[in-house]
């Protein structure tokens, strides 16, 4: 029995090895999975453009730095501004006369820049894990709008739904426990605040592409200036509400303003530490007993 269980699980290996991962390419691309949309297709060539553009800022670097002579520098640049040109000049050529395309792209790299920052923001301890999903999920709903082609976000007083789980487990918890899931003053004002620091870095990023390389991929200017003036009303919108509940409950928010300040001040010591470590600039017995120092400072407060 036990070769015989051995001998099928050898047998079941091979299959998989030899035939399974021979033919998955093929059965995908005759299901067509692997086809790409036209979004996907514009990104491709607009991810080749910026990593040529990228190569670019490093060849003036390693020549400044005598790491290239400059004739082998100018090589280089004529190569990759010649590569840059081809993925702008196919990137345009796939985007067409579409106005669509372009919105639709502008909204995936806004969409994007909010995620990164998101991210950090969640990752720094600034914000509970809760609050980081509510707001990953309605950034994720707004990328799935764009990339199925449904109506996308066009007023800053836009409310996005949660899914049937959420709702059936929120419905229990007030049932059974009694519990309010409506955000306290506190929460609301750190919700405002994350909201308003994501958008704003959104801002500043379509407001600088007309001065970079993006430009020559992102040249419908009225695709732009609709993203760029959604965007600012989104941020105006979220710093007028952030105002009001400053005012409604000032003493509240100034203790909880003081504990992020510290929070992102311990988290920039720790990461300074972490980097002379990592650079040998100082031993490792200093280094544990700094952070152990640091660990017991945040501690106290």
């Amino acid at each position: 029995m036990k070769n015989y269980v051995a001998a099928v699980t050898i047998a079941s290996i091979y299959f998989t090895l030899l035939f399974k991962a021979t033919t998955i390419g093929h059965v995908m691309h005759w299901l067509g999975i692997d086809a790409l949309t036209r979004e996907e297709e514009v990104g491709y060539h607009k991810s080749k453009a910026q990593m040529f553009d990228e190569s670019l800022h490093k060849i003036d670097q390693l020549e400044a730095h005598q790491l290239l002579s400059a004739g082998q520098a100018e090589t280089l640049r004529q190569n990759y501004r010649q590569w840059h040109h081809d993925a702008c000049v196919k990137c345009r050529d796939t985007i067409g006369e579409s106005d669509v395309l372009i919105e639709n792209m502008l909204r995936i790299y806004a969409l994007g820049i909010e995620k990164d920052t998101l991210k950090d923001i969640f990752q720094r301890g600034e914000i509970n894990e809760k609050m980081y999903k509510k707001i990953l999920n309605m950034l994720s709903i707004q990328t799935e709008r764009v990339e199925r082609g449904h109506p996308q976000v066009k007023s800053v007083n836009e409310h996005f739904p949660i899914d049937a789980m959420e709702r059936f487990v929120l419905l229990v918890s007030r049932l059974a426990f009694w519990r309010n899931h409506d955000f306290a003053p506190k929460d609301l004002y750190v919700y405002y605040r994350t909201l308003n620091t994501i958008i704003g870095k959104v801002v500043e990023a379509l407001t600088s592409i007309e001065a970079s390389s993006l430009s020559d991929v992102f040249d419908d200017q009225s695709a732009l200036m609709k993203l760029q003036t959604l965007y600012r009303e989104l941020h105006v919108n979220t710093r007028h509400k952030m105002d009001n509940l400053i005012k409604n409950n000032s003493e509240l928010l100034n203790l909880l303003n003081q504990k992020t300040a510290e929070q992102a001040l311990h988290a920039v010591q720790q990461e300074t530490l972490s980097k002379l470590h990592k650079n040998e600039i100082i031993t490792s017995k200093l280094f544990i007993m700094l952070r152990r120092e640091l660990t017991a400072q945040n501690r106290a407060k």
